[in-house]
């Protein structure tokens, strides 16, 4: 299982590289550079703070599931399940899945 687990892998990351380059020589690099410099670094703290609220969004209805099956945890130790579900999901490819 190991071996089909880095196959796996191993696969992802080239497709990833291929992919990454593809899209690299496909682009115009300069307008790229020139399309990130217009963005407006004003909005990644709004962008940040409206991130939060979703994943605190989502351990409220999370910790709700858990009242209504009855099963009863420290906020602390809900959070730290919570947090870890979901590290898993956000990882590239779902990586953090096969762990």
């Amino acid at each position: 299982m190991l071996k089909k687990l880095r196959q796996r892998v191993i696969i992802s990351v080239v497709v990833a590289g291929v992919l990454y380059l593809a899209f690299t020589i496909y682009a115009d690099f300069n307008q790229v550079i020139k399309t990130f410099g217009r963005f407006n670094l004003w909005l990644i703290p709004i962008l940040l703070l409206l991130s939060f609220f979703n994943y605190f969004a989502r351990f409220l209805k999370w910790d709700y599931y858990l009242s209504v099956v009855k099963i009863k945890l420290k906020k602390i130790d809900s959070l730290s399940t919570f947090m870890s579900g979901l590290i898993m999901s956000v990882t590239p490819a779902k990586l953090g899945e096969i762990t």
